[in-house]
């Protein structure tokens, strides 16, 4: 076929012979809806985590529990069931489906977070083993992974701390003085005309747990970035 000198006489095989999904989205019927929480904050940041039998709804400053038929088990409950007064926002839920715990994550106005485990796998009846993580400024985001609980912020300059691993072995145990691990990122990009900078780390979400190996924390690089000129995503391991 020359270009430019088809006749178009006939439509092509193509448009002749479309695929049965093309222009469509392969999805699963709703099974049922409820409403989970209320909140006037501004962002809300709303989040859940599932477990065998049990949804954990977070909204920035609360949570709720429900069963999976979406029965209410509690009220909306303030942080402070939890975790200690003075905190902030940005609150998040994990589910660590290897152990059968929950765990939350918390950010404080002093820039430090909070992060809770459960003792058991009933969030309505379990108690937390809280631990304190200094120096995280804002945007706290939770990962589980085979060796820790590893957390990242949004805290801006290339030699700032921008991940933070709590031993889970120790944590899961209930140990008070479980390890706490920061690490900054060797080659970050901090561009200029950007304000958020927060990272994530690959998060678990079913049983099958590796045995060895580093977590992988990714980041995006956008050209619209100063000082960067092409689209890419960097990524680290992390080695506690």
């Amino acid at each position: 076929l020359i270009i430019g000198k088809d006749p178009q006489t006939t439509n092509d095989v193509y448009a002749s012979n479309p695929n049965e999904l093309e222009g469509k989205i392969n999805t699963r019927s709703l099974l049922f809806d409820f409403e989970a929480t209320a909140s006037g904050s501004s962002p809300s940041d709303p989040a859940l985590a599932v477990g065998p039998n049990h949804v954990v709804t977070v909204f920035n400053t609360g949570f709720r529990i429900f069963d999976k038929t979406g029965t209410a088990l509690t009220g909306q409950l303030a942080v402070t069931n939890i975790f200690s007064g003075g905190g902030c926002c940005d609150l998040t839920v994990s589910y660590d489906s290897d152990a059968d715990r929950w765990v939350l994550s918390y950010l404080f106005f002093n820039g430090n977070v909070q992060i809770a485990v459960s003792d058991g796998p009933d969030p309505e009846t379990a108690g937390w083993n809280v631990y304190t993580v200094p120096g995280v400024n804002d945007y706290n985001k939770l990962s589980i992974w085979r060796d820790g609980y590893y957390l990242t912020a949004n805290n801006g300059g290339n030699t700032a701390n921008k991940v933070w691993v709590l031993d889970r072995t120790e944590s899961l145990a209930g140990n008070a003085s479980a390890n706490i691990q920061a690490f900054s990122m060797p080659g970050w990009i901090n561009p200029p005309n950007v304000t958020f900078h927060s990272a994530q780390v690959l998060n678990i979400t079913n049983n099958d747990y590796p045995t060895t190996g580093g977590a992988t924390v990714i980041y995006l690089g956008d050209d619209a970035y100063n000082g960067i000129s092409t689209d890419h995503v960097r990524y680290w391991i992390v080695e506690p």
